[in-house]
Formats: C-alpha cells, sequence, structure tokens
C-alpha cells in the first residue's frame, strides 16, 4: 500500500507500548516502533508529506493514577525519534482526556501535576524550538 498523494499527514496507532521490551517488540509482531516509523515513512509518496506519532499519555487506575516509570521509559523513546526524525511535524498525546473517575485510565489532561504531565511539558518547549530558530539540548 502507498500513502496517496492527497495525504498531507500520517502516522499509526494501536496498543501502545508500556515498557520498553513492548517498544522494541510492538504487539508482539517482531519490530519496534521505531521500525513501523519506518515501514510508513517508506510508504510516503511526495516530499510534502509529513508524519505524526501518537505516544501514550495515560495513567493506570490500579497504580492509583501516577504516571509509570516505565511509561516515562517508553515516552522517551518516542520523544528521541520526535527531536530526529525531520519529516515528523506533530506528537498527539494518546489518551488525552478521561472524562469521569469510573474509567480504569487518567488521560493526561486529567493528571493535574505529574511526571508524565512534566516530561510532555518539556518535550512540547524542545519540539516546538525546532520550527523557531531555537535549539534544545534535551527536555
Amino acid at each position: 500500500i502507498r500513502i496517496p498523494k492527497v495525504v498531507d499527514w500520517v502516522g499509526f496507532e494501536g496498543e501502545y507500548p508500556k515498557d520498553l521490551a513492548q517498544f522494541e517488540n510492538w504487539e508482539g509482531q517482531g519490530h519496534s516502533v521505531t521500525d513501523y516509523l519506518a515501514f510508513t515513512k517508506a510508504k510516503l509518496t511526495s516530499d510534502h508529506q509529513k508524519l505524526a506519532l501518537a505516544p501514550p499519555a495515560f495513567a493506570l487506575k490500579d497504580q492509583g493514577y501516577r504516571a509509570d516509570r516505565n511509561l516515562v521509559r517508553v515516552i522517551d523513546r518516542f520523544f528521541k525519534i520526535a527531536r530526529e526524525e525531520p519529516r515528523l511535524v506533530a506528537v498527539f498525546p494518546y489518551y488525552w482526556y478521561a472524562p469521569n473517575e469510573k474509567t480504569a485510565r487518567r488521560g493526561l489532561l486529567d493528571q493535574p501535576r505529574s511526571t508524565l504531565r512534566d516530561a510532555y511539558k518539556r518535550f512540547g518547549k524542545c519540539f516546538l524550538s525546532r520550527f523557531e530558530a531555537r535549539t534544545c539540548r534535551d527536555y
């Protein structure tokens, strides 16, 4: 399958990896998230086409809605890809909003102060610096 030239942005999603082992063997398919990004990039048909990522951005109820350290490590890998891939123009946190307490996941927006939310804020500033003629050593 090739991405039609009329499509400007393309990305992929699935059950997001919860630890680095799953990052390297996403959905048990024997390929890493980096591999899937390369597969997607290879299907682009025009120089104007750009890529988007949607890293995980939720905390689990059974962990008291704390951002799991493994998840922070996983999004650090997504952030590294985003900093290094020149065709990547957007990063959308997956699971941004959870409207009530009954859900098993709490989205990033619902975490007023967390390690995960702080990591996204630092990364956002760094990622945007690519487009503002500023530099970013690390987020």
